[in-house]
Formats: structure tokens, C-alpha cells, sequence
């Protein structure tokens, strides 16, 4: 079943309230994906399983929407054939980047490589603004997943040529000994249980910077392993900062804390701005909703979301479901994964919201895939 992705992006706009997806928000989405050929239809998550992610600014007047999707290994597997048929393949090798791309799926194709025994999948992301609705291919950012077990088996130099292999393929150039190191101090200051979950790379901002995403990580164990990696800001009185947004005036917990940490690496070393995810309870989110209301709230009441937007996204979550050709029922579900808080110096200074779509289908036994 494929699915052309603009429809899904239309169809994803009727659940949502404009104060998230504005008309001239999707508008712009829709002339990002419209660049690709139409057989890009054939290679990606969206458009072969129905599942679009969507990443909405929770500030007042901030529009812009941003796309992500995964990419498994039959998506991987797609591109790689798709790029060795001149005919219809040839749009992944008349840009550098794509071309680099179609590179390195072909290296994560191959079970005896580096890339092939440790990647998991990647997180394709688009950025929808002005500058990415011109020209020609948009150029994602990539997020290449790897599981806890990497972090607890590999070896300081199984690393060192994992992250050259991504940075190289992915870049063209070689990664940074400065980068490397960083990168490993990072890996060395890991508490017991946390893992690195992804190497992302912006590469429609020019991919100078590597993004760390460190998973499983306690928001107790966050100072010391800030202090420890060389984040240069005061991470003493942090955990004050975020037990403002997570904890009521009266001191009830609000939520459990994040559960990731985002570092960013750029030529001057570690940036000062981090971010901090905070996965909501989805067991039964679409049945009854958002539990985290509160903790939205406190978002409110710190600015970091308008009122509007928080009724708005306490709707999103739902299932839909309608038959087809009488065999089955098809449909999808709609979550809210988690929120994303931007840290500067002087504490959270932007939530963004990351919200799911994904196709359902119940077979006639109740069963549901």
C-alpha cells in the first residue's frame, strides 16, 4: 500500500488545529516534498507504511513545521536498488548530498561493515522554512540510531571508526580530531545504563555540527556529566531551573524527567545550548488522552507555550479507523511522543512539540498492526 506524501500531509493537516499546522504551513511542507520525483513515492517511510512525524514550536506566533520520518532497512534496501537504476534512480547521484546519502545506505546494506552491524535505522528531518522551499533537492537532517548494546560492547576505537564512517560518508570529509575527542570524552562520562542513541547531522544547515542524543540518562546524573564533558555553562543550578518547568509551585512532581540529552559539537568545542526530551506516557494516549496535562500547563505558565497551543495539542491524540473493500479496517493513530525543551544559559528557552502519525490496520480477529 503506498501512499503519495503530500496526501498524507493532508490528511495529517485535517486532524490538527491550525494554531499548530497553519494553511501556509502546510502549504510549505508540501512544496519541500513536491521537489522529489515522484518515485521517491517507492523509498521512504511516509510513503510506504503511511507514518509521517510532525514538530511543532509551542511559542505563540512560531509556525514553522518540520517533517521527520524513519528509515528502516526496507527503505534502505529500496534506495540502494533505486540508485543503481539509471532510469529512475538518477536524482540520488545529481545531488552531492543525496548522492552521499544513497552512499551510505549502501555501506549500512552490507551486514560485514561497521555501519551494517551496529545501525538500528535513521531519523530523516526536514526543516520547512523559507530557505528549504527553494531550490532544488531539500537537504535533511540525519540521525543514524544505535542500540545500548554499541555503547556497552564497542570499543574506544570500534567507535572511532563508526563515527568516521558516518561523518566521512555522510560529509564527504573526514571528522575533526578535536570532534573525536570530544565525542569521546562524552562516551567515557556516560553513568552506568545511558547509551548513545544517535549521531545526527543537519546537513541542510551546513553540517559543521554534530548532534550527540544520549539516551537513558537521569536528570540527577545531568549536572555531573555536563561538568564532566566540558559544557561550559553552570550546570550546578540547572536541575532548579528544570524542577521549575517539571515540578508544581506546591513541589508535586510533574513528570519523571528526560529521558535524553542533546549535545551539540561545532568547531568551537561543545555549544551552550542543549536540549532535553521528555517522552509522555503513551499506553493509552489514544484512548483517553494526554496524562500530562499539567506538565503542559507548567509550560504555559513558564511562556515556553501559548494557552492556545496547549489545547490544541491535548486533541491531537485519537485513532481513525474506516473499512476497506470489506476485508479489513484501516486507519490511523495519532500520539504525542514527547517534548523537546531548548536550554540556554539562563535556563529553558523554547518546547517544541513531537507528534506522530501512523497507518492502523484491524484485521477481523480485533487484531491490530
Amino acid at each position: 500500500m503506498l501512499f503519495k506524501l503530500t496526501h498524507i500531509i493532508d490528511q495529517a493537516a485535517e486532524d490538527i488545529s491550525p494554531l499548530l499546522f497553519s494553511p501556509a504551513a502546510v502549504r510549505q511542507m508540501k512544496s519541500v516534498v513536491e521537489r522529489f520525483p515522484e518515485v521517491q513515492a517507492r523509498t521512504i517511510g511516509p510513503a510506504r507504511l503511511g507514518v509521517i512525524g510532525l514538530e511543532f514550536r509551542l511559542a505563540s506566533g512560531a509556525e514553522q513545521v518540520d517533517l521527520t520520518f524513519p528509515i528502516l532497512g526496507e527503505d534502505r534496501d529500496v534506495m540502494v536498488s533505486l540508485g543503481r537504476d539509471s532510469t529512475q534512480g538518477g536524482w540520488l547521484h545529481e545531488e552531492p548530498v543525496w548522492q552521499r546519502i544513497w552512499q551510505f545506505c549502501c555501506r549500512w546494506a552490507d551486514a560485514k561493515t561497521l555501519l551494517g552491524q551496529h545501525v538500528k535505522l535513521l531519523w530523516f528531518e526536514l526543516d520547512v522554512n523559507s530557505e528549504a522551499s527553494q531550490g532544488a533537492l531539500p537537504a535533511p537532517g540525519i540521525f543514524v540510531r544505535f542500540p545500548p548494546e554499541t555503547t556497552a560492547k564497542a570499543s574506544r576505537e570500534t567507535w572511532r571508526r563508526i563515527l568516521s564512517d558516518v561523518l566521512s560518508l555522510l560529509t564527504g570529509q573526514a571528522p575533526r580530531p578535536a570532534l573525536v575527542e570530544h565525542f569521546e570524552r562524552c562516551r567515557r562520562s556516560l553513568p552506568p545504563g545511558a547509551f548513545v542513541q544517535y549521531v545526527g547531522l543537519m546537513l541542510s544547515r551546513g553540517g559543521d555540527t554534530v548532534r550527540f542524543v544520549f539516551a537513558d540518562l537521569s536528570e540527577p546524573d545531568l549536572p555531573a556529566f555536563l561538568e564532566a564533558i566540558g559544557w561550559s555553562e553552570r550546570s550546578g543550578d540547572l536541575l532548579e531551573k528544570l524542577h521549575a518547568v517539571t515540578t508544581s509551585p506546591e513541589g508535586e512532581r510533574l513528570h519523571r524527567g528526560a529521558s535524553a540529552l542533546q549535545v551539540d559539537i561545532g568547531p568551537p568545542g561543545i555549544l551552550p545550548r542543549i536540549g532535553l526530551e521528555y517522552v509522555l506516557d503513551r499506553s493509552k494516549q489514544v484512548e483517553t488522552g494526554i496524562e500530562e496535562r499539567r506538565f503542559l500547563e507548567r509550560l504555559v505558565a513558564r511562556s515556553l507555550c501559548s494557552a492556545e497551543k496547549l489545547e490544541a495539542l491535548l486533541e491531537l491524540p485519537g485513532r481513525t479507523l474506516s473499512p476497506w473493500h470489506d476485508l479489513c479496517l484501516v486507519g490511523h493513530s495519532r500520539q504525542v511522543h514527547h517534548i523537546k525543551l531548548v536550554v540556554d544559559p539562563a535556563g529553558p528557552s523554547e518546547a517544541k512539540a513531537y507528534y506522530g502519525r501512523a497507518l492502523v490496520i484491524r484485521r477481523g480477529d480485533g487484531s491490530i498492526d
